[in-house]
């Protein structure tokens, strides 16, 4: 929670011209008797921030020349998944092999779902032709 205010407060801080600047508008009297109290400083340096900035990207660049080896070498074969032959997705899917060259030729499958939103079963409702 302290977190939280702490940031509101730093937007307000932030904020303060703009948020002066629309009391003005709705309000001028208001708007001068703020400005009299709240110091407004209309100048910003953005200097900082763009050392800031600039020494941020050519970090990026530096590492990126420096690392260009490895992030252009292709993946080996380690981390290479094996693929999984259809017979083995439906063996895990629970459906008999059997109905392999069915589902293949199938243009519209009827998905069953329990009660629990897991699918329990799928059937073949137009085989081998458009619905």
């Amino acid at each position: 929670m302290l977190l939280t205010l702490l940031a509101w407060l730093a937007y307000v801080v932030i904020l303060r011209k703009p948020i002066v600047g629309f009391i003005a508008w709705v309000s001028p009297s208001l708007g001068a008797r703020l400005e009299e109290v709240i110091p407004i400083d209309y100048s910003v340096d953005t200097t900082p921030y763009l050392w800031l900035a600039t020494g941020l990207v050519l970090l990026l660049i530096v590492n990126g020349v420096r690392r260009r080896g490895y992030l252009r070498r292709a993946p080996s074969a380690d981390h290479d998944v094996p693929p999984l032959s259809p017979e083995a997705q439906f063996e895990s899917a629970g459906v008999p092999v059997a109905q392999l060259g069915e589902w293949r030729s199938a243009r519209c499958l009827h998905v069953r779902h329990g009660a629990d939103g897991r699918i329990e079963g799928a059937g073949v409702t137009c085989p081998g032709g458009p619905p």
